[in-house]
């Protein structure tokens, strides 16, 4: 999605990012919405539910940046370990 954007919607979010990183994340961006599906089966079962939880794109793209540049940090510099295999 991102890729197809304008660069006014670019500056715009890169702008937006700049003021988080000045000022701090917005409360709201820490809220998830929690949401049940049905596995299938009995609807009045509650063993066939699951939870997802529903965040904001806003949060989980500045987060999704923000990991790639710290990590992109530490491999350029030699601070990730060799033992730190996850997440990556």
């Amino acid at each position: 999605m991102l890729k197809w954007m304008g660069k006014e919607a670019h500056a715009w979010i890169s702008e937006m990012f700049n003021h988080v990183l000045q000022h701090g994340m917005p409360d709201y961006w820490s809220t998830n919405w929690i949401k049940c599906l049905c596995k299938g089966g009995d609807v009045n079962n509650l063993y066939n539910y699951r939870t997802i939880m529903v965040n904001l794109l806003m949060a989980k793209l500045f987060g999704c940046m923000m990991e790639s540049n710290v990590s992109a940090w530490a491999k350029k510099n030699g601070e990730r370990t060799y033992g730190q295999v996850a997440f990556r």
